[in-house]
């Protein structure tokens, strides 16, 4: 794909490097002349065994770069420090770094901060909501501007900006918020969680965990998802070759909380879900976002929150 990209006369390649990627050494001889850092939390510890190991392979990608080229790093993150390397041109961004970021304020459907740069304030509005977002944007647009583009005409093209499929995805019905988003890990969970908690909305949350994957993560979304919301329901992710009681035993053990129950077909879990709202609340539904499938042992089930949830609400709208 890259040697097609260069015969076609593409100047510039994004992509996005994962630190399996790294350690199977998929990304071989090439060099980078940006590398970019937004944050490190739990994922992929059934592979790395521990958080030590994985900033170290993420590390590697900042090992890559050209001779002095720039290396994007949010400061905001505890584990910045690590990523930050003498030989590149290290670029910060957050509330302290090159790039200053305050005064933020999120609704549903957009998000407003200020940014500061060399000695000039930049008012910013982007059709995306959630802090997360705000800190995605700044990689785009310091890369942008390191590029060459004015940062004038990023904030008044960023208007256009729209989430991808399955993320953070709204879906009205009845005065209330349907919300789809693929966060599954314990951070991924706690963002979206504490971004909807602000909107003083009664919110429901519809979560379960993957087969064969991490097992530590399990009972801290567990804990976050019944702490931040006023009702939860536990379903099916995708189980695959796991005991899906064994998964939920893993998500419930020791919880505190009460406020929750299991329904391990999703979508029975979902349409649950959907008979709990009365008005002006949120339903949350995560865990897949844009995936159109279910896996249950080696078999690919169709399956798409999205579709399920029209189905549903048409049909309630049409009793």
């Amino acid at each position: 794909m890259i040697n097609y990209s260069i015969d076609n006369n593409c100047k510039v390649i994004i992509m996005e490097v994962s630190s399996q990627a790294i350690s199977y050494k998929r990304i071989g001889k090439l060099k980078f002349d940006i590398a970019c850092f937004t944050n490190l939390s739990e994922e992929h510890l059934d592979f790395h065994k521990n958080m030590i190991n994985y900033m170290n392979t993420k590390k590697e990608l900042f090992k890559k770069l050209r001779n002095k080229k720039i290396s994007i790093i949010n400061s905001d993150d505890k584990y910045y420090k690590n990523f930050i390397n003498k030989k590149n041109n290290n670029i910060l961004f957050g509330i302290n770094g090159d790039y200053k970021i305050s005064d933020f304020k999120f609704n549903l459907n957009k998000s407003y901060f200020k940014l500061n740069y060399k000695n000039n304030s930049y008012d910013i509005n982007i059709p995306l909501t959630n802090k997360y977002n705000i800190y995605n944007y700044m990689i785009g647009l310091i890369i942008c501007n390191k590029l060459g583009i004015d940062i004038n005409t990023i904030i008044k093209n960023s208007n256009d900006l729209k989430y991808p499929k399955g993320r953070f995805e709204i879906i009205e019905y009845k005065n209330n918020y349907i919300i789809i988003d693929y966060a599954h890990t314990p951070d991924g969970v706690l963002n979206i969680l504490e971004n909807v908690s602000c909107f003083n909305k009664k919110i429901i949350t519809i979560i379960g965990c993957g087969g064969n994957r991490d097992k530590t993560k399990r009972s801290k979304m567990g804990y976050i998802t019944c702490k931040y919301s006023n009702k939860v329901i536990f379903t099916n992710d995708n189980p695959r070759f796991e005991d899906e009681k064994e998964i939920m035993n893993d998500i419930t053990n020791n919880l505190e909380f009460n406020n929750y129950e299991i329904i391990y077909d999703r979508y029975k879990a979902i349409e649950k879900g959907i008979s709990y709202l009365s008005e002006n609340n949120i339903l949350l539904v995560l865990g897949k976002g844009h995936e159109e499938y279910q896996i249950i042992k080696d078999k690919k089930n169709y399956f798409s929150d999205y579709r399920v949830i029209l189905d549903l609400t048409n049909k309630n709208n049409n009793v």
